[in-house]
């Protein structure tokens, strides 16, 4: 009786053995290619981030050249407005660090 009960012990450390190890094979295959995915992603936001900060910065120029004192007086001369310094409005972005 002794045998029976220990064969059926090893029987049953061996197959949760086994299990144990396909579901370790499984899972670690799985969070690799997981793994590897949002690497992929994370380097298209940071490619995207990047894009956008400079694009940031060429409007903020743009915005600093169109919001210059002297091109809107010479405009303003250009087209027969009053240059008053009190007519013109510039407008200055902050710049956030």
């Amino acid at each position: 009786m002794k045998k029976k009960k220990k064969a059926k012990l090893t029987g049953f450390a061996g197959l949760s053995f086994i299990i144990s190890a396909a579901a370790y094979i499984a899972s670690s295959s799985y969070l690799k290619s997981y793994n590897l995915q949002l690497e992929k992603e994370m380097r298209m936001l940071e490619d995207r981030i990047a894009y956008l900060q400079k694009y940031n910065t060429s409007v903020y120029y743009q915005v600093a050249e169109l919001s210059d004192y002297e091109r809107m007086r010479t405009l303003s001369e250009d087209t027969g407005v009053n240059p008053h310094i009190y007519s013109m409005i510039a407008i200055t972005p902050e710049k956030s660090d």
